[in-house]
């Protein structure tokens, strides 16, 4: 299998529970919310795979793990694995106050880089 791009973890569309963390929170101080752009072909997003043994698969190949606003409990098990799989996991939010308690992630030694979506998009185009 060829390394995967990215892997974006979100709120599962299969299963749609409730958002554990407001969108807002991702939000600048003008309510302005920002996005990332590459071709899907290059990305798995949560939802697309129920295997847990994919999913897996799929995180540990992923050179990019990242969230950027909407995700739910289910997504707090791919957070798990991809950290647990020694992967940075990296926040893409307007806001640069956000923190990984504001998110509720509890891993104290994990590698979470909390970058602007055009910093991110910059990191990209550098590999």
């Amino acid at each position: 299998m060829a390394k995967l791009f990215a892997y974006q973890i979100g709120q599962n569309p299969r299963i749609q529970t409730d958002l554990l963390v407001d969108p807002q929170l991702f939000e600048d101080e003008h309510g302005c919310a920002g996005g990332v752009g590459f071709g899907l072909a290059d990305c798995v997003q949560t939802g697309m795979f129920t295997d847990i043994e994919v999913i897996k698969r799929y995180l540990h190949e992923a050179t990019y793990v990242f969230i950027n606003g909407d995700f739910d409990r289910l997504s707090y098990l791919e957070i798990g694995m991809a950290l647990s799989l020694g992967k940075t996991l990296y926040v893409i939010t307007m806001n640069p106050n956000v923190t990984k308690e504001d998110l509720g992630i509890p891993f104290d030694n994990a590698t979470i880089e909390f970058l602007s979506p055009s910093a991110f998009t910059e990191r990209i185009h550098e590999t």
